[in-house]
């Protein structure tokens, strides 16, 4: 795989980011790497989204 797709925004962009990854299809040939800020109390939260709804494994 010699493919990286993108992505990344604020906290207030997790409902954009959710949607489109929504759209990615499971068998994607590229790694997708998402990157959100949130502050230091965020945790986990971003993993536990979008883990629930990412098709991508």
């Amino acid at each position: 795989m010699d493919r990286i797709i993108a992505i990344g925004g604020s906290a207030g962009a997790i409902g954009a980011v959710r949607a489109l990854c929504d759209t990615l299809p499971k068998d994607i040939p590229a790694a997708v790497c998402i990157v959100i800020h949130v502050g230091a109390r965020g945790g986990n939260l971003i993993a536990d989204v979008f883990g629930e709804r990412c098709p991508i494994p």
